[in-house]
C-alpha cells in the first residue's frame, strides 16, 4: 500500500512521505502531490478527519502550495460536510487557514487572485464581515512581507465593514497621500540607465 507507514493525522509524517517520494527532477513543486492527496482520501477513516485537516493546515508551503492546498481542502470539506464536527472545524479554523496559507499566497503578487479568500470563506461557511475582521487582525503580523500591490488588493477586503461615508473618507485620505511629493532623498540614490 502506498501510504502504509503514513500517519494521516500528523503533518510531519505526511511531509516525510512527500519528501521521500518527491521526484528527483522536481525542484519546486511536485505535481504528483495533488494526486497523492486525492488517493490519500481512501485511507482516512471518519475518526481521523479532524486530525487530518489539522495536519493539512500544518504542512509547509514548500511541500503544499496554495492551489494544491485549496483543492485538497475543498475535496475533503465537500466530501465530509455531513459530519457535524467538520462543520465546527471549518468555522473554528478559517482564521488559522488565512494566517498560515492566505498571507503566504498573497506574497506571490503575479498569482494572487482576490477571489481566492472568498472561495476559502465559502468552503468554511464564513461571511464577508468575518473575512474582513480576520484579514485586518492578521495584517500587523504580515505587513512587512507584503508588497504594495498585495496591500492595494487587500483594500477590497479591509473596506468591507466600513460604511459608504467611511469609505469615501478613507479614499480622500488615501488619494491625498498618493499625491504628496516624494522627497528627493527618499530613495537609495539617483536612477539612471547605463
Amino acid at each position: 500500500k502506498a501510504f502504509k507507514n503514513v500517519d494521516v493525522t500528523n503533518a510531519k509524517s505526511i511531509e516525510s512521505y512527500f519528501v521521500k517520494n518527491r521526484k528527483a527532477e522536481t525542484e519546486y513543486y511536485d505535481f504528483s502531490i495533488r494526486q497523492e492527496l486525492v488517493e490519500m482520501l481512501d485511507i482516512i477513516k471518519p475518526d481521523q478527519y479532524i486530525g487530518h485537516l489539522d495536519a493539512l493546515i500544518e504542512l509547509p508551503s514548500s511541500i503544499l502550495d496554495f492551489w494544491t492546498f485549496e483543492y485538497a481542502l475543498e475535496d475533503r470539506l465537500t466530501k465530509w460536510n455531513i459530519y457535524p464536527e467538520i462543520k465546527n472545524w471549518k468555522k473554528n479554523n478559517f482564521e488559522k487557514i488565512v494566517r498560515t496559507r492566505f498571507f503566504h499566497y498573497t506574497q506571490l503578487d503575479n498569482y494572487y487572485i482576490p477571489s481566492s479568500i472568498y472561495k476559502l470563506a465559502a468552503l468554511c461557511d464564513v461571511g464577508e464581515t468575518e473575512i474582513a475582521r480576520i484579514v485586518i487582525s492578521a495584517l500587523p503580523d504580515n505587513i512587512n512581507d507584503l508588497s504594495t500591490s498585495s496591500l492595494f488588493r487587500l483594500l477590497e477586503i479591509t473596506n468591507i465593514p466600513l460604511s459608504v461615508n467611511q469609505k469615501v473618507e478613507f479614499l480622500r485620505w488615501l488619494v491625498s497621500r498618493w499625491s504628496e511629493q516624494i522627497k528627493p532623498d527618499f530613495g537609495d540614490g539617483a536612477f539612471g540607465f547605463e
